[in-house]
């Protein structure tokens, strides 16, 4: 069956984020496919489309027909299913995939329950802008439980790795709790501007809704998250660090170099002494770059810490300081405070 290539490709692009990689579960690597509707799931989150497009199919296509299908420049493509494989033709083309037939779909929440506590219409952008920029802050270790995602509490939204903590003020009460794993954040945050619902089952389920009728789930992390408020500084005897304009063209040119690596494993090294401000960034075993720029310090404090500077560029968009809370008890180590009235990002500063 003729099929529009572009058309196929946007589909299962958007779908893609939700195919699985476990080896011991295959279903969750397959796009399931019928007619119109597509569907990816990978255990926890689900994200599930009917669109305009008639694929023709039903079986469960392997990641590797998008990969093939975005390499061509075709307008049209064939699509058929024979002999348990997925042949794609075009003029000068042939493949074949191995495919599962028939689909194995995921039964869809309904958001039109009384169970369903949904975020105000004013509210849906304000949270997923929060989701995605305390998303940097998620633990990495796997047995963290609810330190893994993102956390959701009423009118603010948190996350920490238990070395740092990042906070989101929202503009209202969202009236929920709950724990969004760091993937489905990720997701939310790549098509912030075309989410129209959103809304949360039973503290079990959280779901999004876009303005084209996809369909995004996913389980929520179960466990009891910390209290994070405790660990900010209720002190006004702090050294505060402008850096002014001078920072953001720096974290540009070190973004270049670190462009390879994940956006969420890229690390920059700050050092501040006597007024100027020593940046490093690393690629293990390839290169590193080292510069330096002028600050103004209230203070004649050594400070050092890390940051992601993925997230040091969206912190700077809002805010070109922080404050540093010296710790008396340990004269090597301190707190870091980057604040404004809509965000915190709180860290240990560490030995130069």
């Amino acid at each position: 069956m003729k099929t529009n290539r572009r058309q196929f490709v946007e589909v299962l692009e958007k779908l893609s984020p939700s195919l699985g990689t476990n080896v011991f579960m295959p279903e969750f690597q397959y796009f399931q496919v019928e007619g119109d509707h597509i569907q990816t799931f990978d255990g926890v989150m689900i994200a599930d489309s009917v669109s305009l497009l008639d694929t023709g199919l039903a079986c469960s296509i392997p990641k590797g027909v998008l990969g093939l299908l975005s390499s061509l420049d075709t307008e049209e493509v064939d699509l058929a299913v024979k002999d348990g494989e997925l042949q794609v033709k075009t003029n000068k083309l042939e493949g074949k995939f191995s495919v599962v037939t028939p689909p194995k779909f995921q039964p869809l929440t309904s958001m039109d329950t009384k169970d369903m506590k949904l975020v105000n219409p004013k509210l849906v952008d304000d949270v997923v802008a929060g989701l995605g920029f305390c998303r940097f802050g998620v633990s990495k270790d796997a047995a963290a439980g609810p330190l893994c995602g993102v956390q959701i509490n009423k009118d603010t939204i948190f996350s920490s790795d238990r070395y740092r903590v990042v906070k989101w003020n929202l503009d209202g009460n969202t009236e929920i709790t709950c724990s969004v794993p760091l993937k489905f954040a990720d997701l939310l945050k790549k098509n912030q501007d075309k989410i129209s619902k959103l809304g949360c089952m039973k503290n079990e389920t959280f779901i999004a809704i876009l303005d084209d009728g996809t369909y995004i789930s996913t389980c929520l992390l179960q466990g009891q998250y910390p209290d994070l408020l405790k660990y900010f500084p209720d002190s006004m005897n702090y050294e505060q660090v402008e850096f002014g304009s001078s920072l953001p063209p720096v974290v540009d040119r070190h973004l270049v170099l670190l462009q390879d690596m994940n956006p969420l494993d890229r690390v920059m090294i700050i050092e501040i002494k006597q007024g100027i401000c020593t940046l490093t960034s690393k690629v293990p075993e390839k290169s590193n770059l080292v510069e330096q720029i002028d600050v103004v310090m209230g203070g004649d404090s050594e400070i050092g810490f890390s940051v992601n500077p993925t997230f040091l560029k969206e912190i700077l968009s809002k805010c070109s300081n922080f404050k540093y809370f010296d710790d008396t008890q340990d004269s090597n180590k301190g707190l870091i405070l980057f604040e404004t009235d809509k965000l915190q990002y709180l860290m240990r500063a560490g030995v130069l």
